[in-house]
């Protein structure tokens, strides 16, 4: 099975959680109570969500999809719902990468319409196969050219022009456990179906 998977294209969501895990070394003096923090270079978005209880012929798909993940062993492309790309109602091309070797929070990039709001604080894409929030309201230059700011880190550096996706950003996620399955509620209501993930790369 080629992964990451898609997940199924029926969604009805009771419940949908995200969150950032971050590794911190956090030290409090004992004497005068002073707190020293140190942010390790570690951070993982984690999902969780609750399907409603469907009916047998909706629930097949993501039936198939549990056992399709073969336990942690598989990965999946989880979007960032409801999320249907930027705020700033830029709907023109993608940036892409300029330049090869960048690392960190911020990426230079060309490629988009010129002198427009193209991305503003809070918005999402995904390159490499990351996760990312922009931070900051962001718009091109007469050229094209916007040096994105963004939350987490880059973990591997993209290629020179390697595109943004930022209509349909998603996290690639493993399941946090092999027990996969969903319950039956007579006579033919399928759920609910409850799954937790974890950033994996």
């Amino acid at each position: 099975m080629p992964f990451p998977l898609d997940l199924p294209t029926t969604e009805w969501f009771t419940n949908l959680q995200w969150r950032m895990l971050r590794a911190t070394s956090v030290q409090r003096s004992p004497f005068t109570g002073k707190r020293q923090a140190l942010a390790q270079p570690f951070a993982l978005w984690a999902c969780q969500f609750t399907l409603a209880a469907l009916e047998e012929a909706d629930a097949i798909a993501w039936q198939a999809f549990l056992i399709e993940l073969e336990g942690q062993a598989g990965t999946f492309k989880m979007p960032v719902f409801p999320y249907s790309g930027p705020r700033s109602g830029y709907a023109g091309a993608a940036g892409v990468v300029q330049g090869a070797g960048q690392l960190g929070t911020s990426l230079v990039t060309d490629g988009w319409s010129n002198s427009v709001p193209i991305l503003n604080h809070g918005d999402w894409f995904t390159i490499n196969d990351e996760l990312k929030m922009v931070k900051g309201n962001k718009s091109s230059n007469g050229s094209g050219q916007a040096t994105i700011d963004f939350m987490p880190p880059l973990r591997t550096s993209p290629a020179d022009n390697a595109a943004l996706n930022i209509t349909s950003p998603y996290a690639v996620m493993s399941p946090v456990s092999d027990d996969l399955g969903w319950a039956i509620t007579p006579p033919v209501m399928v759920g609910p179906i409850q799954l937790q993930a974890i950033e994996a790369f």
